[in-house]
């Protein structure tokens, strides 16, 4: 599966994901969305992993604007190439092709995802490595698309997936939270950001419209949009910490 991931982001796909999402971002929202993912957590000073990272949009916000030690990580070395130019400062790491990630253990305050690990199936091997990179007390903050049916998408994101090739793993808000406590985390709080992602996406159907953008992508995005409205998907966070002392 990572293969088939690896191949559906190519260059020419990830440059007009930038093309709707800003530059070197990968999903929605931009600036204020990574506020809002991690609105709870004092930032100046730590120690943070991205997980996901694409072409280092995220990271390279959180530079320019926080005194943090950052380290980003995809699966995908042509987007940690391009993230190593684009923003330098950042540590960025590709991933290993067991699933492992070569960082020290207990050396993360903070790890976060924003709107990727819909793509990971074996959440639970992630979510061990995240346990052990973290240190006692440190967060994990994830945002993610999540099934209301458990391994089964419903018409509109089948759709979606059909228009963009791509791949998203159907799992629900109830395996998410019993993969993170088995993995060794707190019961994790859950925020349902559905609503503001579902009103990010239609700006972005608006604007494809008024530019007269791609009338697949502007289908794909209505096809978002609708699965959001008849509750087929949501956009949960789950903000959870490393059990320990």
């Amino acid at each position: 599966m990572k293969d088939k991931i690896i191949e559906e982001y190519t260059p020419d796909y990830c440059h007009e994901l930038e093309g709707m999402y800003g530059q070197g971002m990968m999903s929605e929202g931009g600036g204020p969305a990574i506020e809002h993912l991690l609105e709870k957590v004092d930032l100046n000073g730590l120690t943070a992993l991205d997980i996901g990272c694409g072409l280092g949009g995220v990271c390279h916000y959180l530079n320019s604007k926080y005194d943090m030690k950052l380290y980003g990580i995809d699966i995908n070395p042509w987007m940690i190439q391009e993230a190593k130019k684009r923003t330098p400062q950042v540590n960025f790491i590709l991933s290993e092709d067991d699933g492992a990630i070569d960082l020290p253990s207990n050396h993360f305050d903070l790890i976060f995802s924003k709107g990727v690990l819909c793509h990971v199936e074996d959440k639970e091997l992630l979510f061990r490595e995240v346990a052990r990179l973290l240190k006692p007390g440190g967060q994990f903050i994830v945002n993610d698309w999540i099934a209301t049916a458990h391994g089964k998408w419903g018409p509109n994101v089948d759709r979606l997936m059909e228009i963009e090739s791509l791949t998203v793993v159907a799992h629900s808000e109830d395996h998410y939270r019993k993969v993170l406590v088995k993995c060794g985390f707190t019961i994790p709080t859950v925020r349902d950001d559905t609503k503001l992602y579902r009103d990010w996406n239609q700006e972005i159907i608006d604007t494809l419209i008024a530019n007269k953008g791609s009338r697949e992508y502007i289908e794909s995005y209505q096809a978002l949009v609708k699965a959001f409205d008849e509750g087929e998907c949501k956009v949960l966070q789950f903000n959870s910490e490393k059990l320990g002392v």
